[in-house]
This record gives C-alpha cells, structure tokens and sequence, in this order.
C-alpha cells in the first residue's frame, strides 16, 4: 500500500486500502435483498464509474466503486 500525508490525514491507494470500501459496499448490497454470489459481483460491476482505458484493466480493475 502507498501512503501519503497531507496536512493531517493520510491518503492511500492499492488492494489494502480499496478492500474495506468493497467489503462495507458488499455488505450494502447483501442488506437490500441481493445474496447471490453472481448478483452481488454484477452489481458492483455495475457501481463502479468506468476509468481510462475503458473496460476491466490491470490498474483500475471495474473502476471507481460508487456505493
């Protein structure tokens, strides 16, 4: 994970960072009746905005998680 302070508060990014966001997203989904193992991976799917280079990639994955 990569750090960063400024002015007082911490910013990050990669897998470490992004986890609890999904996991708390997740569990979002799971509350409003959606359990199935497929259906909750589409709907994230379709919660993240999409990031240069369109589609799923290395860097970016789906895109940005928009709970």
């Amino acid at each position: 994970m990569e750090t960063t302070t400024i002015g007082g508060y911490g910013t990050g990014w990669g897998t470490s960072v992004s986890s609890p966001y999904v996991a708390g997203t997740t569990a979002m989904v799971n509350a409003s009746g959606v359990t199935d193992v497929d259906r909750v991976r589409q709907r994230l799917r379709e919660m993240a905005r999409d990031l240069v280079p369109a589609g799923w990639d290395k860097e970016h994955g789906y895109g940005l998680l928009q709970a």
